[in-house]
């Protein structure tokens, strides 16, 4: 690298470096995001939903649609799951990881966008099935999980989501096998009426 390369660099870096830090000011309170970070990992509905109501409209839709990124909430998201980077982090996401069944009835309730995709086009199940590859004992857990989004959403909704590909052209299922996650791909290869059919039997 020549010394006019070297010292662009060094100037870049610089640069970034106390832009960051400005950035960071906010962060040494106490956000919002941690707020919901907490009241989520704890499926304390109460308080979700006390949070929730103080925002204005704009927040709220913002947050529903999960365009609200709240930096600190997504920093918090990098240091629980380190091998998982999110580029949204909201609280849809944090619900299914966490399992706060609470918190994600209640922003369906809301009529949250349950489709959201973080930058690479993973969406709520193609993380279900990556926090299963990185974290082994999660997997009984992701099925659990899973179940239960099953049941709260209408066919529609759960087929849109099984066959909705990320980046790489993986669906769901498809990331499950290629990952070798055993339990969240037999779970979801079971889902009825999307990739399991049950044949009635009339007559004997």
């Amino acid at each position: 690298m020549s010394a006019k390369n070297y010292s662009k660099m060094i100037k870049k870096l610089d640069s970034f470096s106390k832009r960051a830090t400005i950035e960071k000011v906010p962060l040494l309170t106490k956000s919002i995001g941690q707020q919901i970070w907490s009241a989520i990992e704890t499926d304390n509905l109460d308080e979700f939903k006390t949070l929730f109501n103080n925002l204005d409209d704009k927040e709220k839709n913002s947050t529903l649609e999960g365009m609200k990124r709240d930096r600190k909430l997504m920093f918090l998201f990098r240091k629980h799951h380190k091998r998982i980077f999110s580029g949204i982090a909201s609280p849809l996401f944090l619900a299914v990881i966490f399992g706060a069944y609470d918190v994600f009835q209640f922003l369906l309730e809301e009529n949250c966008n349950i489709f959201q995709e973080d930058e690479h086009g993973w969406n709520i199940v193609h993380y279900l099935v990556a926090v299963s590859y990185y974290q082994k004992e999660f997997q009984s857990n992701a099925v659990e999980i899973y179940q239960n989004i099953e049941k709260l959403l209408k066919t529609d909704q759960l087929k849109k989501l099984l066959f909705m590909e990320e980046c790489e052209g993986f669906r769901p299922l498809e990331l499950s096998m290629h990952l070798g996650c055993l339990e969240i791909f037999i779970a979801i290869i079971n889902t009825e009426d999307v990739y399991l059919w049950k044949k009635e039997k009339n007559g004997f």
